[in-house]
């Protein structure tokens, strides 16, 4: 099953129509994954159950990938949506994104000033990713923030 179908998540359920969309509009789309370090959304993956944690990839492997699957397809930008102190969101962080490759690259993150739980995070990104492929930005929930990395 493809990546972007294969998960379901808190994320992925807000966003599964805009994934959908952009998938089927050949958009460039890369998911940073436990067990498969970085997947492109339409590549089929098994089923499995592992968390993303930075020191089970050596050496910043993914890092590395995310900057060379950014030459190959040529993107000018990077758009990347991840909870603000998950392992998703350092992988993003510490990406050299200024060495080669884009030009530009945003993370969306969730910056709540009250404590809200990881659930209501996650969705909350996901529905900021519709609203960014939908091209309504006005539209992101309140406590979705754009970072500038480079």
């Amino acid at each position: 099953m493809p990546a972007w179908q294969r998960y379901n998540g808190h994320f992925y359920q807000p966003a599964a129509s805009a994934l959908k969309a952009a998938v089927s509009n050949s958009a460039h789309i890369v998911i940073i994954s436990g067990g498969y370090g970085l997947v492109r959304a339409e590549e089929n993956i098994c089923d499995y159950e592992r968390k993303l944690r930075c020191s089970d990839w050596p050496n910043h492997v993914i890092e590395e990938a995310l900057v060379n699957e950014a030459i190959r397809v040529g993107a000018k930008n990077v758009v990347a949506f991840a909870p603000r102190t998950s392992q998703y969101a350092k992988v993003i962080k510490r990406t050299r994104w200024g060495s080669v490759g884009p030009q530009r690259a945003l993370l969306v993150t969730h910056e709540s000033h009250v404590r809200v739980g990881q659930s209501e995070v996650l969705r909350d990104l996901g529905s900021a990713f519709s609203c960014f492929w939908n091209n309504k930005l006005e539209a992101f929930p309140d406590n979705v923030k754009v970072k500038e990395l480079m």
